[in-house]
């Protein structure tokens, strides 16, 4: 694993950092972890490490700068730490401050030197560390061999493995003392020790430090960190190192109000910084400000992120979680207009207290005019009708948010008043055939429910005159001498009753004065008239006229047929 984070990449990330800070502070103070806002500025994080006991030993003439500490115990404490752990999967990046120099010298004869800068620990998700710097060495002519020295370069100066659990929280930071990779780093006689110069059989069991490191030195100190045969190989080995983190802070990133009604409330919740795993977080809404982080009965809405009923509140391997809050009627009326409230997380289990690294709240914006009922004007369809036939009308309440509405609708003003249950929002209703002709208004009136106040709409229904057909037959011919007897039948096509009303017979013919049957009353839809005595030959037009009852149209003459006298 190698890193590609340079001094002046940090130093420019540290400079943009302070910016944002001072650019957002206004606006996401609310959003910061309640632990954080409560607690003492965290300790600087450090690396320590003596890089090896035979750095400490033979390159003992030390030079210390930027910030760099040294104790024989505990060898060189590199501050100024910055970057990140994640406690979920491990992984780290930290870059730390400081220049050791590290020089053999006899009086004022100095013979080699290596010099370790700004070094940077790194572990990716597969739990592979390095430790990176800025390397350089020095090497003093010796007889034959002209002096030496290396310009800095960033390299792998040694490898390591380590573990999300093997990060431990001491003195407020994230601390990993590990020892870092020696026996079979480097193969004797491989192709990378070959490259180096180094003789047959060395390093002795591959033990060495990373071979990019040993690539940055002079060969006049190379054999220092690498097993060469020497008795001082059993000092050569990496020393182990401690490296401290700062301590991820569970921060909620978002909480907003996805869905409200007068019954229920959503609340979608977003968050980084948490540890999976184990007891887990608790979710909740509480009262800003809130500090009983014990008992979760004190709060609304709770949901645990070790729930496997509901997964999607698990702290993921990253750190981060998201999932839905929600609020039931009861929970609803709970909360006090009169307060604002928050979106609250903490270790679950009573472990909060304790341990407040789960503890962080963000400000949630509640609008309580949302939980009053809602309005849905009942909208109602009547299409144009004609008397006989049972005219339609549907009443829709349609949906504001959430539910639908349900309930009844009563419809007055179609005849007898006619309540119905909201299927769907829907409630269909079938009014009376003989409705009277003519306009009138519909008032359909919803009742309400627990999300819906009642409402009520109104349309216009226009029932129309049923139109007719009128037929005549014949059942006895007239003669000159003698009358006849004919039947007339009106029907209509979009009326389901028998159509009433009167009527009378025409019979014309071309030079004689039109013959009138007498007007005759329909009896379901028929009726028997007595044809006159034709008193000339030949062929009579049929004429009828129709006097519509209640709902029907008039016809003034209608023209049916002929009759042929004969005699």
């Amino acid at each position: 694993m190698s890193s590609t984070l340079t001094r002046p990449s940090l130093r420019l990330r540290r400079t943009l950092a302070g910016a944002l800070t001072t650019a957002l502070a206004a606006s996401t103070v609310a959003l910061l972890p309640t632990s954080a806002q409560a607690a003492d500025p965290a300790p600087e994080p450090t690396l320590t490490w003596k890089i090896s006991q035979q750095f400490i030993d033979h390159l003992s003439s030390r030079t210390l700068t930027d910030g760099v500490t040294f104790d024989a115990a505990n060898g060189f404490t590199f501050g100024g730490g910055e970057g990140s752990f994640n406690a979920a999967n491990g992984v780290t990046t930290m870059a730390y401050d400081g220049t050791v120099r590290g020089a053999f010298a006899i009086g004022t004869t100095e013979y080699y030197s290596v010099t370790v800068s700004d070094p940077v620990v790194a572990v990716d998700a597969a739990g592979e560390g390095t430790i990176t710097a800025e390397v350089s060495a020095t090497n003093g002519a010796q007889g034959s061999t002209p002096a030496a020295s290396t310009t800095p370069a960033r390299v792998t100066v040694t490898t390591f493995d380590a573990a999300a659990s093997d990060w431990t929280v001491t003195g407020g930071l994230e601390s990993l003392t590990d020892t870092p990779d020696w026996d079979g780093v480097l193969a004797a006689g491989s192709e990378a020790a070959t490259a180096l110069g180094l003789a047959d059989g060395k390093p002795v069991g591959g033990k060495s430090f990373a071979p990019s490191f040993l690539g940055q030195l002079t060969t006049g100190v190379r054999a220092h960190f690498y097993a060469s045969g020497a008795g001082s190989d059993t000092k050569k080995n990496p020393a182990p190192f401690t490296a401290t983190a700062p301590v991820p802070v569970a921060t909620i990133t978002s909480a907003a109000v996805t869905q409200q009604t007068p019954t229920s409330l959503k609340v979608a919740v977003a968050g980084t910084g948490y540890k999976p795993g184990s007891p887990g977080i608790y979710i909740s809404i509480g009262e800003t400000g809130s500090t009983d982080v014990i008992d979760p009965s004190k709060y609304l809405g709770t949901v645990w992120s070790g729930n496997p009923g509901t997964p999607d509140a698990a702290v993921k391997a990253d750190g981060s979680f998201s999932t839905t809050l929600a609020l039931d009627a009861e929970a609803i009326a709970q909360l006090d207009p009169t307060k604002s409230y928050s979106v609250i997380t903490f270790k679950a289990h009573g472990q909060a207290a304790s341990d407040p690294s789960q503890t962080a709240s963000a400000p949630l914006a509640i609008d309580f005019a949302g939980f009053d009922p809602l309005a849905s004007t009942p909208v109602v369809s009547a299409p144009a009708s004609s008397f006989g036939k049972a005219a339609k009308v549907t009443v829709t309440v349609p949906t504001v948010q959430g539910a639908g509405p349900t309930g009844t609708v009563r419809l007055t003003g179609g005849g007898s008043a006619q309540t119905k249950a909201l299927s769907g929002g829907k409630a269909t209703f079938t009014l009376s055939s003989t409705l009277p002709t003519g306009a009138r208004t519909l008032t359909a009136a919803y009742a309400g429910d627990a999300n819906y106040r009642a409402t009520s709409g109104t349309t216009s229904l226009t029932v129309k005159k049923a139109t007719v057909s009128i037929k005549d037959k014949v059942t006895k011919k007239p003669t000159r001498k003698k009358s006849g007897k004919a039947t007339v039948t009106v029907t209509s096509k979009v009326s389901a009753h028998k159509p009433g009303g009167k009527v009378k017979v025409y019979f014309k013919k071309s030079g004689q004065k039109t013959v009138t049957t007498s007007t005759k009353t329909l009896k379901s839809g028929k009726a028997t008239v007595t044809v006159p005595k034709l008193k000339k030959k030949g062929t009579w037009k049929v004429y009828v006229k129709y006097s519509a009852g209640t709902g029907y149209s008039s016809v003034s003459s209608k023209y049916v047929g002929t009759l042929k006298v004969t005699k």
